[in-house]
């Protein structure tokens, strides 16, 4: 009985292992953000479609 029960935990383990194996992972960041965390201060914030007075 005892057999029994260590076959089906290790096909259950099994299982879980392909389903995580299988998962998709997250794509690393190519960028670094800046140390103070703000994204926006390296854009620039003038409107290049607005003709300049």
């Amino acid at each position: 009985m005892s057999w029994v029960v260590f076959e089906v935990l290790l096909a259950f383990g099994l299982a879980v292992f392909i389903v995580w194996w299988t998962l998709p992972r997250k794509k690393k960041k190519k960028a670094a953000l800046p140390k103070d965390g703000n994204v926006s201060s390296n854009v620039s914030t003038e409107d290049s479609r607005t003709p300049s007075a």
